[in-house]
């Protein structure tokens, strides 16, 4: 194995235990929208209506420190694997969020609209199979193409444009971040 492959199986059997330690403290996994609470070893949901109740999952951070599941859940996808940032579509979605911030950088009066359209199209692989990892990884199956005007008889023509789907609205999520913070 390689130390790549070797780093990877460390990193999951670390997460795997997390939830393991979850399992025998509070008798269940992760949950959706939950926060664990290593101190208490208890879950809670956070609540809009209590103001001292501040966690990570709700506070604004520059986009720039964004990992990919965090992109995912901005843009409204899922992520395989959303943890390890080496997948094709945890990789896809960190490029479109850095390659907006260079955008941004160096043209900072040009047309947003424009440097969301590029960076979300100019992220996508040209390399057939790296597209459909990354389809796959983003589960881009579930995208409504007809935005775009509806699917066409190339499938990859119609994975390219889901995946472009996804890439704007993750693009869109980070200049609304960058509006608000």
């Amino acid at each position: 194995m390689t130390d790549k492959m070797l780093e990877q199986q460390r990193r999951r059997m670390d997460w795997a235990e997390r939830d393991d330690r979850m399992v025998e403290e509070i008798g269940h996994g992760p949950q959706p929208d939950a926060v664990y609470d290593p101190e208490t070893g208890s879950e809670y949901q956070p609540s809009a209506n209590r103001s001292e109740e501040v966690t990570e999952m709700n506070t604004i951070a520059h986009p720039s420190t964004w990992v990919p599941v965090r992109c995912a859940n901005e843009a409204d996808a899922s992520l395989r694997d959303g943890w390890l940032p080496d997948g094709a579509g945890a990789q896809y979605l960190l490029s479109v969020v850095s390659s907006l911030l260079e955008a941004i950088d160096y043209e900072p009066d040009e047309d947003r609209s424009d440097q969301v359209a590029y960076a979300a199209d100019s992220c996508i692989s040209v390399y057939t199979p790296k597209q459909w990892d990354t389809f796959h990884d983003l589960y881009a199956w579930t995208e409504d193409l007809t935005e775009l005007g509806g699917p066409e008889d190339d499938m990859t023509k119609n994975a390219t444009a889901a995946i472009y789907m996804i890439g704007c609205r993750l693009a869109g999520a980070v200049v609304t971040a960058l509006e608000e913070g």
